[in-house]
């Protein structure tokens, strides 16, 4: 499976952030995310466009004959 790891931050708005000697930083949250669903989707894509490219070599077919 493949996997990616981002961060989410949370960011606080100006005012608060300059009203706050002591700013606390909040702890990056890191969670996988799985990617594979993206690759099932691309084999999907990929079969509908061989089956496309079928259809059209069908077709070209018919125009010689």
């Amino acid at each position: 499976m493949d996997t990616m790891t981002y961060a989410s931050v949370a960011v606080l708005p100006g005012n608060v952030a300059q009203n706050n000697r002591r700013l606390a930083v909040p702890e990056a949250a890191f969670a996988p995310l799985d990617l594979s669903y993206i690759g099932r989707s691309i084999g999907i894509e990929i079969s509908k466009l061989k089956e496309e490219v079928r259809k059209l070599w069908q077709a070209i077919d018919l125009l010689r004959n």
